[in-house]
């Protein structure tokens, strides 16, 4: 059975890549928060409202693909695993940084949110 890191580490390592498999991991009725003031903030309750709502505004918004750089991954047991990662430029700005609090059940994602 593979376990939280497992599918974690994979999952990041393929979008890394530049493959989208990572948002195949989300649960159906994920809980997913977007953070600060943009227009895509506030928590989504399901993947397709999620990709809607935030993925496909948030990508028009990226001068390019987003590509994570993982610096760590820490899971223990089928919840709290923690990912620190360094996403792509926005247009005009620096490059984003940020760490992200992952939940998991069942071999999916079930709930995101950046910090």
């Amino acid at each position: 059975m593979r376990t939280p890191m497992d599918i974690v580490s994979a999952a990041f390592e393929t979008w890394s890549k530049g493959d989208g498999v990572f948002f195949e991991i989300l649960a159906d009725d994920v809980s997913w928060t977007v953070t600060g003031s943009n227009p895509a903030a506030g928590t989504y309750s399901s993947r397709e409202e999620f990709m809607e709502g935030a993925i496909r505004p948030i990508s028009a918004l990226l001068s390019e693909p987003i590509r994570p750089a993982v610096e760590r991954i820490i899971a223990e047991g089928r919840h709290g695993c923690r990912v620190v990662e360094r996403p792509c430029r926005r247009k005009g700005r620096s490059a984003i940084r940020q760490p992200v609090l992952l939940d998991l059940a069942g071999g999916q994602l079930t709930a995101y949110k950046k910090r």
